[in-house]
């Protein structure tokens, strides 16, 4: 909400060109105006609040006056928008102490004590920040904070509840199809507002995961990151030595479509009937897949114990394999 004083500002700038005194007020105050003197001219969003803008009925404004005040309330929301980048940019970036963290909250209506989600999104080629706002506020709603981190970095604020699940599908399709940008997302929840810097750096960990390891979807849950996240660790030298095991094992040698048979295998919990739907293929043409991976490694992906050590093998084949 804009101060007393901040209303005075804007009221003696418009004045001062229109040489009329002029009213400014929110939709609450709205409700005591009698239009029997006077009428709006303008509205305009400022601080998430609608105001509105009155003069005398007798008042009659010339083009470029009208323009003037255009230009005005076009410069008051910009600034406001630019203000609630940095305070955001800040959030993540910067060492805060609880008191700011807490005022830059509450600015941007966050209750301290409901869970969120943050979500990194990176676009590979340079967009504008509103066609991105315009996308992301039509899936979610106003219910949201948004601000862009650098040319291709994103970060997104919401509440975390059941429907959250779909919406960065649904943000990915969207720009994607609206954009024709090609789009990932990182994603980390918190239940504490004040470690919100902690959640910004899982997700774009996530978005770091995801291109390191090759992952072939392109939505990333640091929660579900846990194997990716170990691994990470691991020394180079460690990793190149395993890499051997691979070639040994004969994992090089699988066609793309064995490759891709076993992910979607694992990513069904090994059941036979749901990769088949998944790939599209007969089921007696998927275990004729599975056979033949045994067959070429030695690995029964059917068998627990095996398909954790091929799966772990394979990740690491497709991350050293470049």
């Amino acid at each position: 909400m804009l101060t007393k004083l901040e209303i005075e500002r804007i009221i003696n700038k418009i004045s001062g060109i229109i040489g009329e005194s002029v009213l400014l007020v929110n939709e609450w105050d709205k409700k005591e105006i009698s239009t029997d003197d006077v009428e709006c001219i303008c509205s305009f969003m400022l601080d998430g609040e609608e105001y509105y803008l009155f003069v005398k009925h007798d008042v009659e404004l010339t083009d470029r006056e009208k323009a003037l005040i255009k230009i005005i309330l076009e410069d008051l929301s910009a600034n406001e928008i630019k203000k609630e980048n940095e305070d955001i940019k800040r959030l993540f970036l910067e060492d805060l102490d609880e008191k700011s963290i807490k005022r830059i909250l509450e600015n941007n209506r966050i209750k301290l004590d409901e869970e969120l989600v943050v979500a990194i999104i990176r676009i590979y080629n340079e967009t504008e920040n509103s066609d991105i706002a315009t996308i992301i506020k039509n899936i979610i709603g106003d219910d949201i904070v948004f601000c862009r981190l650098d040319e291709d970095l994103f970060a997104i604020i919401i509440k975390n509840n059941a429907e959250f699940l779909e919406i960065p599908v649904q943000i990915v399709k969207a720009i994607e199809t609206e954009l024709l940008q090609k789009v990932e997302i990182g994603v980390s929840s918190i239940n504490l507002p004040l470690n919100i810097k902690k959640a910004y750096q899982e997700g774009k960990t996530a978005l770091l995961l995801g291109r390191k390891f090759n992952i072939p979807e392109n939505i990333y849950f640091y929660e579900k990151l846990t194997v990716y996240r170990i691994l990470s660790q691991i020394d180079e030298r460690m990793l190149l030595s395993i890499y051997d095991e691979t070639l040994k094992y004969g994992i090089k040698q699988l066609s793309s479509d064995e490759i891709k048979t076993a992910i979607y295998f694992f990513e069904c919990n090994l059941n036979i009937s749901e990769t088949a739907r998944k790939l599209y293929i007969h089921r007696n043409t998927l275990i004729y897949r599975l056979d033949k991976i045994q067959k070429d490694t030695g690995f029964n992906l059917r068998i627990f114990r095996d398909a954790i050590e091929f799966y772990l093998l394979l990740l690491i084949y497709k991350t050293l394999d470049r």
